[in-house]
């Protein structure tokens, strides 16, 4: 099911014309059930045409910071 979700989430994003003109995207690293991200990230990095950016929260305090990835490895 999410397998299926995630195709279907990966294909309308990529139909929208401001996901096309986007120089920068804001996308989650997925956990356990969630949309499977990873596929998208991956495309991107192989493009290179766009910067990806993604949330990090920071452990023991309720912060939220942004991480730019130039790389699937930190994704794994």
């Amino acid at each position: 099911m999410i397998n299926k979700k995630s195709k279907e989430i990966t294909k309308n994003l990529y139909s929208l014309p401001e996901f096309n003109r986007a120089k920068t995207i804001f996308i989650y690293l997925a956990f356990n059930k969630e949309v499977k991200t990873q596929p998208i990230i991956n495309d991107l990095l192989i493009q290179g045409e766009k910067r990806i950016v993604v949330p990090i929260c920071v452990k023991g305090k309720r912060e939220l910071i942004t991480c730019l990835l130039y790389t699937s490895d930190a994704a794994d």
